[in-house]
């Protein structure tokens, strides 16, 4: 996992994960919930069923949830920049597709 934070005063920490629908992303985004971060999370399939892990620990109502695949650099860019992102998650498998 990758992680990169940046301290800005004037805003609401908010979170950035890639990955939010696997088993890590999920569980980090649960914890940063839990410590009041906005979370916006990234995966390649938002459907309810690839969504599973959100739903049981009950914080899928409370994630910005985009699909995107994580090379699409015009629509990151402009995420980041609409969002003032203030922390960026990777969570990394060994099959990237």
């Amino acid at each position: 996992m990758v992680s990169k934070i940046y301290k800005n005063k004037n805003f609401k920490k908010i979170a950035l994960i890639f990955g939010i629908s696997g088993q890590d992303g999920s569980y980090l985004a649960h914890l940063l919930l839990r410590k009041k971060y906005k979370v916006i999370g990234i995966t390649r399939n938002n459907k309810s069923k690839n969504l599973f892990r959100l739903d049981k620990l009950k914080i899928k109502k409370k994630v910005i949830i985009y699909k995107c695949k994580a090379i699409d650099i015009n629509f990151l860019n402009k995420l980041i920049k609409n969002t003032k992102i203030l922390a960026k998650y990777i969570t990394l498998q060994d099959n990237l597709q």
